[in-house]
């Protein structure tokens, strides 16, 4: 079949062998091309795979050392101190609105039940005039009263957004409790 195509190739004129011949070598660039990028594909898949491997083996390494810490700290919960769904609510609606009165809005989401625990958010937006006072309700006020409910709930996000100097502020709060089901 070679001896074929070389007969056929050897045949033809000039322009005709230089013709074949572009026409073949921009085919092994097409190919090639096309190849280079699958094998690139193929390496960063194979990189990706392998950080990902790494990465769960440094956590399973570090297992018994979770373990440990996971086992210490709950030994240190009270699980009648933990807080439903309702009790949530109730704590960050009292502590929203001792700081900033009927500038709050606040709403749940969906509970979480897994086993002996169960997830519950809820989700505060308060309106805040952009003043050094409402800084001040924030930072010494509204925060360090959350803070000492911690770790039965934890402040899972905080989001201060404003458009300007003068303008209100935005607080946005989303605070998580884990409650040990009895």
């Amino acid at each position: 079949m070679f001896k074929a195509f070389k007969a056929f190739f050897l045949a033809r004129q000039l322009r005709e062998k230089l013709l074949l011949l572009a026409f073949f070598v921009a085919t092994v660039a097409i190919w090639f091309s096309s190849f280079s990028g699958r094998a690139r594909l193929f390496w960063l898949a194979a990189k990706s795979a392998n950080d990902t491997l790494a990465t769960q083996a440094a956590w399973l390494g570090k297992s018994d050392s979770i373990d440990a810490r996971t086992k210490a700290a709950a030994t240190k919960l009270d699980s009648l101190k933990t807080y439903n769904a309702n009790l949530l609510l109730g704590v960050i609606d009292r502590l929203a609105k001792e700081a900033f009165g009927n500038r709050v809005t606040i709403s749940t989401e969906a509970s979480k039940s897994s086993g002996q625990f169960a997830t519950h958010s809820v989700t505060a937006n308060i309106t805040a005039a952009n003043t050094e006072a409402d800084w001040k309700l924030i930072m010494a006020k509204f925060y360090p009263e959350l803070e000492k409910l911690w770790p039965y709930i934890s402040l899972e996000e905080l989001t201060i957004s404003t458009a300007g100097a003068g303008r209100p502020m935005n607080v946005r709060l989303r605070a998580t409790s884990i409650e040990v089901i009895r």
